[in-house]
């Protein structure tokens, strides 16, 4: 399994996620809208090194509420750059 780690990564290596935070734009106070945590997928290195240098892995989520959100396609997917846009 590959172990996500980083400045944005959160969580524990059995159970990473990423924060996603939004903010008003446009006015003079810029007060968080919400929070979005969005769980990091359980990949394996085969699948990482089967993957090019022009494949991105890409996850869709709502933007509709906050705290942990599920993934709409219930998975993250492997893109190729060229379709992703």
């Amino acid at each position: 399994m590959v172990c996500f780690q980083g400045p944005y990564v959160h969580g524990t290596p059995t159970a990473p996620f990423l924060y996603l935070s939004l903010k008003r734009v446009g006015v003079e106070y810029l007060s968080w809208i919400r929070r979005l945590k969005i769980p990091l997928p359980n990949f394996a290195w085969d699948q990482i090194e089967a993957a090019s240098g022009t494949t991105t892995f890409a996850a869709r989520v709502s933007g509709a509420g906050s705290g942990t959100v599920p993934l709409l396609d219930g998975e993250w997917t492997r893109q190729d750059h060229h379709s992703v846009l």
